[in-house]
Parts: structure tokens; C-alpha cells; sequence
């Protein structure tokens, strides 16, 4: 904490990895400061991997139980745009080469 600051604040660094759903092996990472005296905080999102690769966005962070002094449930809601996904299917594969190969063309 700085002179020039009234309340503590914590400086937050946190990986997140997604377990389940479509997302499923993605990461975002949460790095920002985190001043616990605010119900809501905005924190931003710095990096994103697999699927969510290029994705932007942040994350509203809320205490929503205190366990002890240092310890605490939070939750998180993440807001983000998330870029279309690549073409996986063969036909899709073959229509971004010609667009591609036109691309290329021109």
C-alpha cells in the first residue's frame, strides 16, 4: 500500500482453467487490483488460451463469503467476446483454403 492510498488493496494474479463445457481446456488469466472495500470490482483479463484464444473481456469479482481474515469464496462473472471458432469439418477446411487461395489471388 502507497502513502497515497486510503484502503488496502491486493494485487491479483490468477489462471483459471476451464474443466468442462465447450471451453473445456481453455485458461484466462485475471491480473489487476483487487480493492476488497468495493462489493463489485472489474478486473481485467490479460490472456486467454485454446479456444478462447483472442477472446476479450473481464471479469466482475464479488466476495461472497469471508472464511477467515485472508481466506475468501469469490465469485466471478466473466463477460467476453469470443472470436468465431475455426473451421474443424472437412468442407469447412476446404472453403477457407479457397477463400485463402482467392485472398492470395487478389
Amino acid at each position: 500500500m502507497t502513502g497515497s492510498m486510503r484502503r488496502p488493496v491486493f494485487v491479483v494474479s490468477v489462471t483459471l482453467l476451464l474443466a468442462a463445457g465447450p471451453y473445456n481446456g481453455s485458461t484466462l488469466v485475471v491480473a489487476d487490483r483487487d480493492d476488497t472495500s468495493e462489493p463489485v470490482r472489474e478486473l481485467a483479463v490479460v490472456s486467454w488460451t485454446g479456444v478462447l484464444w483472442r477472446a476479450e473481456g473481464h471479469v466482475l469479482w464479488t466476495t461472497a463469503k469471508v472464511e477467515w481474515p485472508l481466506h475468501a469464496v469469490l465469485e466471478l462473472d466473466v463477460h467476453a467476446s469470443v472470436p468465431v471458432p475455426r473451421p474443424t469439418s472437412a468442407r469447412g477446411k476446404a472453403a477457407a483454403t479457397i477463400l485463402a487461395s482467392h485472398l492470395t489471388e487478389l
